[in-house]
């Protein structure tokens, strides 16, 4: 089934306030809605920013509005994979400490971590304590881990 501009924005609930077209159909669950095209599952938003057209292999689809289930095709742009990771650390969407899944350490420990390293501990130390690398000790302390806090 081909899917038309129009039959798009009727699956959607027109956000008033932001202009967002939120799809309303079948999604995954980072929200983003998709449709099944030749019996293949096809992002919406890719679809609209493409005008249906396939796009490049290194080609990713980003919102202006940072909204994952908008359509409407005033809010996307065509960017690649550093494009779109530049404005998600932008708009502040990137997981960043405790939600970050390869994370190990909480606030409170890095808190610690930094207290620690203040009254002289060698960071091999601290590393022991912690069940970390000395090399995640020194990025702590460096502050180019955990820099948010």
């Amino acid at each position: 089934m081909e899917w038309s501009l129009e039959e798009i924005k009727r699956a959607c609930v027109i956000d008033d306030e932001s202009g967002c077209w939120i799809w309303t159909k079948a999604k995954i669950s980072a929200g983003y809605g998709f449709v099944r095209i030749d019996g293949k599952m096809t992002y919406v938003h890719r679809l609209v920013a493409s005008n249906g057209r396939e796009l490049a292999a290194n080609s990713e689809v980003c919102h202006r509005c940072h909204a994952p289930a908008c359509v409407n095709p005033d809010h996307l742009y065509i960017g690649d994979r550093v494009t779109n990771a530049r404005d998600m650390v932008e708009a502040g969407r990137s997981a960043k400490g405790e939600t970050h899944s390869q994370n190990k350490l909480s606030e409170a420990e890095i808190a610690r971590i930094r207290f620690i390293a203040r009254t002289g501990m060698a960071q091999s130390e601290i590393a022991k304590v912690f069940s970390v690398s000395q090399s995640a000790i020194s990025l702590i302390l460096s502050r180019k881990r955990w820099r948010h806090l």
